[in-house]
């Protein structure tokens, strides 16, 4: 049912409240290794930003936890704001001051920020001039977390990408691109928020739960808007992406071309905790796995799909699921990865030997950029006829 809330956004307050069954069951924020780290990453702000110390040590301490919000392979807001705020201090003072609107003070803070920049890679600090053009990374993603860690009663976290596919679920219409900058559709963005809070706030029972949680863990949350955030976030990222068939990629495994290309590894080479590193790979298959299982439990039904790989790591496969016609079986093998669909990945021989014998039936899931809102690609037919490079060998020696 599509309801307008008192500020004329309109979704399907229905979906809402299917959603949120779904996320009270699984829980995301009492799990440490999902998003518990956020409500950490709020407290550890709440208690360094208020100190005696300078400016540059309080925003230095005080975003030391917030990594994971700020910072990726190729995005680098919290590393430019630690290289800043030493040389200018006042900065974030200017996206701060609630007194005055609040696009003129982020257009403010984003100029002096750049220009700030500018200033020290032309005086010679650190080696930017040497990176070509270099860029602040203060977009309003990165504006909205600074915003949200100092008025949490306020404001929220925001990724435009989490914002689209959630809209999709809950038939809200995102304001056409073109008619809005990115500082209009991150106030769009807050507006949303409060509107989907309003229907979460409607289950008491829940709120009651999650106050109880938040006094055992000695966080705070009072205007719920750091939960109304990882609600969304979560229900895209922990669930399923709630992709139409249109979002999907889908290629025949002839029809896949790789690009591979030759890295030379230059400098220091770091340490490599190899065990810490399977386990976060293998942490990730599984919830790869388990996105992959929702994701066909919505296309064909539950009781149609089984997750093989559970009981079985080498059956060929991950997952068996069935076509439209609810009964000629689809073998599917999940590869996971938080990085782009380019990203390599490796498959076993066994899993080889199984889509040649199974091609008309073998449906490889690459699923990437699992740790923003997933994406899917599947790909129909027999790994060998993909293009693939042997990493492996086996050797046995004998006396």
């Amino acid at each position: 049912m599509k309801q307008v809330n008192k500020n004329g956004i309109a979704f399907n307050t229905d979906a809402i409240k299917s959603l949120l069954d779904w996320y009270i069951e699984k829980k995301t924020w009492e799990d440490a290794r999902l998003e518990r780290y956020k409500w950490e990453a709020f407290k550890w702000f709440e208690e360094f930003y208020y100190t005696e110390l300078p400016i540059e040590k309080r925003v230095e301490f005080a975003f030391s936890r917030a990594d994971n919000l700020l910072a990726s392979s190729s995005y680098y807001p919290l590393g430019m704001l630690r290289h800043v705020m030493p040389h200018y201090p006042y900065l974030l003072d200017i996206l701060y001051d609630e007194s005055a609107d609040i696009k003129k003070r982020i257009g403010i803070y984003t100029e002096k920020f750049g220009a700030a920049v500018k200033e020290l890679t032309q005086s010679g600090y650190y080696d930017w001039d040497k990176k070509g053009k270099v860029s602040p990374h203060q977009d309003v993603r990165a504006i909205s977390v600074y915003l949200s860690m100092r008025y949490p009663e306020k404001y929220y976290l925001y990724k435009y990408d989490v914002f689209c596919s959630f809209s999709k679920c809950v038939a809200y219409e995102i304001v056409h691109s073109a008619r809005l900058d990115s500082v209009n559709r991150l106030l769009e963005y807050f507006g949303f928020c409060d509107a989907v809070k309003e229907v979460l706030l409607k289950n008491k029972e829940f709120v009651k739960y999650y106050k109880a949680w938040l006094k055992d863990n000695k966080f705070s949350d009072t205007s719920f808007n750091l939960l109304t955030q990882d609600f969304i976030y979560s229900t895209v990222c922990h669930r399923k992406p709630f992709l139409l068939p249109k979002d999907v990629l889908y290629l025949e495994a002839k029809d896949v071309s790789t690009t591979y290309k030759e890295q030379v590894y230059t400098g220091i080479v770091k340490k490599v905790d190899y065990v810490k590193r399977d386990q976060q790979r293998r942490g990730l298959g599984k919830d790869g796995e388990q996105w992959v299982m929702q994701y066909e439990q919505d296309r064909v039904g539950e009781g149609k799909v089984k997750n093989v790989a559970s009981e079985c790591d080498a059956a060929g496969y991950d997952i068996l699921s069935v076509e439209d016609d609810g009964s000629t079986p689809r073998y599917i093998e999940v590869k996971t990865t938080t990085g782009g669909i380019d990203t390599p990945f490796l498959f076993s021989d066994n899993e080889l030997r199984f889509s040649e014998m199974h091609k008309e039936h073998y449906y490889l899931y690459r699923l990437y950029e699992y740790g923003n809102a997933p994406r899917l690609a599947i790909i129909h037919g027999s790994l060998n006829d993909v293009p693939a490079q042997p990493v492996n060998y086996i050797c046995v020696v004998s006396e």
